[in-house]
């Protein structure tokens, strides 16, 4: 799975041309943020704080994403990933 926010981001914040990402996500199929995973994002952070682990918001939301599209997770963020039950995670070097 890529992070199209993740992307864009690290091109705006450093001033780069987006004409390549724009590319890019032509090219891959775009998986939506619905409902159903707002819920699950919304359940796994409450269960993660109350273990007393914390997790960003944008890592529960891209867990939600994977869970609910039988996605691996391909990350240098194994630790915080590896938390949250239901996500396949794979360490990218």
């Amino acid at each position: 799975m890529v992070n199209a926010f993740e992307l864009y981001y690290t091109a705006y914040k450093y001033n780069r041309d987006t004409e390549k990402i724009d590319e890019f996500m032509q090219s891959i199929e775009i998986l939506p943020f619905t409902l159903t995973e707002a819920k699950k994002a919304a359940e796994t952070k409450a269960k993660l704080e109350s273990e007393g682990e914390m997790i960003g918001l944008k890592d529960v939301l891209i867990s939600s994403i994977t869970i609910s599209n039988s996605c691996e997770i391909v990350t240098r963020n194994v630790k915080h990933f590896s938390k949250i039950l239901g996500v396949k995670v794979e360490n990218w070097r």
